[in-house]
């Protein structure tokens, strides 16, 4: 992350993507969305570190390995800004 300004205001910004299907989800430092439909990514935990070796998958048919699940990030447009 790094910060910028976009039109006179901060804004911080990626510089890189560790998850590369990411680069979809969109941000700005204005009041009105950039997102114009819903836009749904999913990351799954394993790929994250998440679980491994603390036990978070206990109960998701797992143990301490890790968990077997995955992360939906969903993008949306904003009250009244969807196409």
């Amino acid at each position: 992350m790094e910060w910028t300004t976009v039109e006179g205001l901060p804004h911080i910004q990626p510089v890189s993507y560790r998850f590369p299907h990411l680069q979809s989800v969109t941000a700005s430092p204005f009041g009105s969305s950039e997102t114009k439909a819903i836009n749904a990514v999913t990351i799954p935990l394993k790929d994250m570190g998440v679980g491994v070796g603390v036990g978070v998958g206990e109960g998701m048919g797992e143990g301490a390995e890790g968990a077997s699940g995955s992360l939906v990030l969903c993008d949306c447009p904003g009250f009244g800004e969807g196409v």
